[in-house]
């Protein structure tokens, strides 16, 4: 072996070394990055005029595993349902109030509740009559404000998934537009590792919004589709549809998300639009969706229960004490008077009458 071949083999080994370290120092200075993906660098023998003279780097490759790259996406999407539906349970806790708050809904009822047996020491007295009104107005006036919060709550909700529809739609269309970059760069024989990281930080964000599922192809590709099959990026890509609501109210049906196919070369629609809402499993338009067409409508519904229900309590106690409405039945007692007897005493009697 000669002189130059030792120094051939040397002054590759060197630096190949170099660029090993360096692809290590970029693994490391990126280890709590969600974007990035792990390189390893791999190493083939240098010929030259058929003889081996030293090492080289045949290429730095991105390691990523698909099944936990699959196995990420899912987690996020179950992560995204609980965080967007805790997101709007914690403005409901602050809506409520502190149980022992007296400034809260329960806090007033229970108020208007606790006033009641004040007012039976001493019920002729105006002050305690006029306070315990005030008292059931203002615990049946903090179950119907409650009530139109909600109702503003739900409204708030409907927009927040307009605003993630219109994001998905554009991470859908980045997605469609990488795979298109990423195929040609592979054709050309020049590394697509900056755009695959783009392509999984997209993947992650779109899991975030609805859950997925991926399948690469052997172009370097990667196809998008729902947890049902739902395709949302192939060949061609899909186009969600949706508008927030401007009517509010507990009656207020909402149209669903639309999915429509488009034509990756004309842009022209393919097929029919198709309702998307049942295709959303998990992910944060879920966690919307549920609470919005689920949850606060039960919600709803059961403070305007409370409300009927605490004013027929109040009705029915109400109606124990007065004679308005008539009672059905009376009874008398036996004075011991005969017909022959004289009835000719004069009294006097008082009428009160009860306007409800």
């Amino acid at each position: 072996m000669s002189i130059n071949s030792i120094m051939w083999s040397a002054q590759s080994a060197l630096a190949t070394s170099q660029t090993a370290l360096q692809t290590t120092s970029t693994n490391v200075a990126n280890v709590n990055n969600p974007d990035y993906v792990r390189r390893q660098v791999q190493l083939q023998a240098l010929d030259i005029a058929g003889q081996t003279v030293g090492v080289q780097v045949a290429q730095i490759q991105r390691v990523a595993a698909d099944f936990l790259q699959g196995q990420v996406l899912s987690s996020r999407s179950t992560s995204g349902t609980f965080d967007a539906m805790s997101s709007i349970h914690d403005q409901l806790q602050s809506l409520l109030g502190a149980p022992d708050s007296a400034d809260s809904m329960p806090g007033q009822i229970s108020q208007a509740l606790a006033y009641a047996s004040q007012l039976t020491l001493d019920p002729v007295s105006p002050p305690n009559r006029a306070g315990y009104l005030q008292q059931l107005q203002s615990a049946l006036g903090s179950i119907s404000n409650l009530s139109s919060q909600v109702q503003q709550l739900r409204a708030q909700t409907d927009s927040s998934l307009s605003t993630q529809v219109a994001s998905a739609n554009s991470l859908i269309s980045d997605l469609f537009d990488l795979n298109n970059q990423i195929v040609k760069a592979q054709g050309s024989g020049q590394s697509a590792d900056a755009l695959q990281d783009q392509q999984a930080a997209d993947l992650r964000k779109l899991s975030d919004l609805m859950s997925i599922k991926t399948l690469n192809q052997p172009d370097g590709a990667v196809y998008v589709t729902t947890d049902d099959g739902f395709a949302l990026v192939t060949d061609n890509k899909v186009q969600l549809s949706y508008t927030a609501s401007v009517a509010t109210g507990t009656d207020v049906v909402y149209a669903p998300i639309t999915a429509q196919s488009v034509n990756a070369n004309t842009g022209q629609p393919v097929g029919s639009a198709v309702d998307f809402d049942g295709h959303i499993s998990q992910g944060s338009m879920r966690g919307l969706l549920t609470m919005r067409d689920t949850d606060l409508p039960n919600l709803m519904q059961q403070l305007g229960e409370l409300g009927a229900n605490f004013a027929d309590q109040l009705n029915a106690a109400h109606n124990d004490s007065v004679a308005v409405p008539p009672l059905n039945t009376l009874q008398g007692r036996n004075t011991g008077l005969l017909s022959t007897d004289d009835a000719s005493a004069s009294t006097s009697i008082s009428t009160a009458i009860h306007i409800r």
